[in-house]
């Protein structure tokens, strides 16, 4: 045998410890115990909404629109006037947009399917006023929400 040795001509082993011994047919067992983690979504919703549909906002910054997110939008009413509100569909369900409806406020229709109302999107966001862009699926999405801004503005 070559090689470096200690002082005797035997290999170096470990006497007490013992190999351990697997069952296959058992580990193939847990694993199919275990299941993946499901995360599960359960999207915010506002309580006491006299409408809702789901749509995409866009901000004007500068010169074009920027994408705010998706979420649903919310028409609930507070006191006389009524609250303009769009979640975002996440776990958070973050506002994208939380404004009172006002009869100062301008809406119209823009292109196929949607709706322009220029407004504070937030109570934070700083004065003046900015073109917020609602994005419907449809075209009669769009016709239903104008309509509704156009009801609860007092």
């Amino acid at each position: 045998m070559a090689g470096f040795t200690f002082g005797s001509s035997q290999p170096f082993t470990f006497s007490n410890v013992s190999k351990p011994e697997i069952k296959p047919e058992e580990s193939n067992e847990e694993e199919a115990d275990e299941q993946p983690f499901k995360v599960e979504f359960t999207p915010v919703t506002e309580e006491g909404a006299i409408y809702s549909k789901r749509c995409k906002v866009f901000v004007k910054k500068e010169a074009s629109f920027q994408e705010r997110g998706v979420g649903m939008l919310y028409l609930k009413p507070v006191g006389e006037k009524t609250q303009l509100i769009v979640r975002a569909n996440t776990s958070l369900g973050n506002l994208l947009v939380n404004t009172l409806l006002m009869a100062s406020l301008p809406v119209q229709r823009m292109g196929s399917n949607n709706v322009m109302l220029v407004c504070l999107p937030t109570p934070d966001t700083k004065p003046p006023p900015v073109p917020v862009l609602f994005r419907f699926k449809t075209g009669a999405d769009a016709d239903e929400a104008f309509d509704k801004f156009k009801e609860y503005m007092k």
